[in-house]
């Protein structure tokens, strides 16, 4: 009997070898040389006058309508119009209507902020006629999440039922409440992979303290600095924050692979048929095999602080307003794409003590970019790092890091530029309003 047992964990191990195999191979055809930049915007649409939410049902979903004579074309998903594509990029929809734009990826900082231009050039005459704005605030700056449906679409109904029955304190407001700036960047071979997945998680609460822009949570006074951060601690363990086997010596594709196939997959997707698998993980699931589909699926379930997808996304900085937000864009750029920055950081990375980085994660939720890391406030290392990235960006992408030193320098976040003015009212939020 016990070598029966054996026998079935030996095959089951195999199989799943060869599930992480075919993630490895996967991502190994993202390689890129190119060193290309990916942004991913998500907006709140909110009324212009009291910043409650736009609902998906006569709201968000007729904005996606308005833009359709633009050249967008609809991305209909369950029978809804989910979405739109076109020259300038994709727009998705987040759980509770958060609108994201996502920019085709381009090698020029500038050139992306020309098409988000492009963009908000579109929308914006639809938003005036109907009193209507996007908010570029990491939490919706009025709204509480219970009164935000929830998007009608079959995967974050699963999604939400999961985290309800296994997820944290804050994983549904992650779903309804936040919204983001995401940052995507290419990776050379496997070694520039492990490389830039430990700098970006390394650097993630640096980017959580120095862009924290959530003046307002729930309705009231954010009960921590850097709520992003906060609210993806209190999601779900075992796919957000920050994977610590990113940081063991052996790491490398088939290693992510695996890991991601040892956790559960919440749901799974075949031929447009959605199936909720619960706490089941991604190779109980696919023991049978899996497409490139099933991969990108799986791939997409895990939402740690930085993660690959045929390239690595840094996801822990908040929605910014325009003036800012391809401020930040620029200074992913010069770290991650300059040879001395990324040299400089990897060793930082490699030496990462993991106690020293959990405390340093609880010291930014308390007082944020005045957090002390290596003796010196978070906001002094930030300033040093931007300025830095400042020779690896091209002459017309410095100005975008010359916006953001000033604020870097002094500590001052978005939030706290809001909260300067929230006596007010309303008006605070007039700078992070696209209107």
């Amino acid at each position: 009997m016990m070598k029966c047992i054996c026998k079935a964990d030996r095959d089951e191990r195999v199989r799943t070898e060869g599930l992480a195999m075919q993630v490895a191979d996967y991502l190994r055809q993202g390689e890129s040389t190119k060193q290309k930049l990916g942004v991913e915007l998500e907006h709140f649409l909110v009324r212009a006058d009291d910043l409650s939410s736009v609902p998906y049902r006569g709201g968000v979903e007729s904005l996606l309508a308005a833009l359709l004579p633009s050249g967008w074309e609809p991305v209909i998903q369950e029978g809804e119009l989910m979405g739109l594509r076109g020259e300038l990029g994709e727009i998705t929809l987040e759980p509770g209507g958060q609108l994201e734009i996502s920019l085709y990826p381009c090698s020029c900082v500038k050139a992306l902020d020309g098409e988000y231009r492009s963009f908000l050039g579109q929308i914006t005459p639809i938003l005036r006629e109907r009193g209507w704005a996007l908010a570029c605030t990491g939490y919706r700056p009025a709204d509480g999440i219970d009164s935000i449906p929830l998007l009608p679409k079959e995967r974050y109904r699963m999604m939400y039922r999961y985290f309800g029955e296994h997820g944290g304190d804050y994983a549904h407001h992650m779903m309804k409440g936040s919204a983001a700036e995401q940052i995507s960047i290419d990776y050379r071979d496997e070694a520039d992979f492990v490389r830039k997945m430990r700098i970006a998680l390394f650097l993630a609460p640096f980017i959580a303290a120095a862009f924290d822009n959530v003046p307002v949570f729930e309705g009231g006074a954010p009960p921590h600095k850097a709520m992003r951060s906060v609210i993806w601690c209190g999601c779900d363990g075992v796919r957000s924050g920050i994977p610590w086997e990113v940081f063991a010596p052996d790491f490398g594709y088939e290693s992510y692979g695996r890991m991601l196939l040892s956790r559960p997959l919440i749901l799974h997707a075949r031929d447009g048929v959605m199936t909720y698998t619960g706490s089941r993980t991604g190779a109980e699931v696919y023991r049978e095999g899996m497409d490139e589909a099933d991969i990108r699926h799986l791939l997409s379930m895990f939402f740690f602080d930085a993660r690959a997808k045929q390239y690595i996304e840094v996801r822990m900085g908040d929605m910014l307003p325009p003036e800012l937000s391809f401020g930040y864009a620029a200074l992913i750029k010069g770290l991650m794409y300059d040879t001395a920055n990324l040299c400089m950081l990897g060793e930082m990375a490699e030496q990462l003590d993991r106690e020293g980085h959990v405390k340093l994660l609880a010291d930014v939720q308390r007082v944020g970019t005045a957090a002390l890391w290596q003796g010196r406030p978070v906001r002094e290392w930030m300033t040093d790092w931007a300025r830095r990235a400042i020779k690896g960006l091209r002459p017309e992408e410095t100005e975008y890091m010359e916006r953001l030193l000033p604020d870097l320098t002094a500590g001052r976040t978005p939030a706290m530029r809001t909260l300067t003015h929230m006596g007010e009212g309303r008006q605070a939020f007039s700078w992070c309003l696209i209107k």
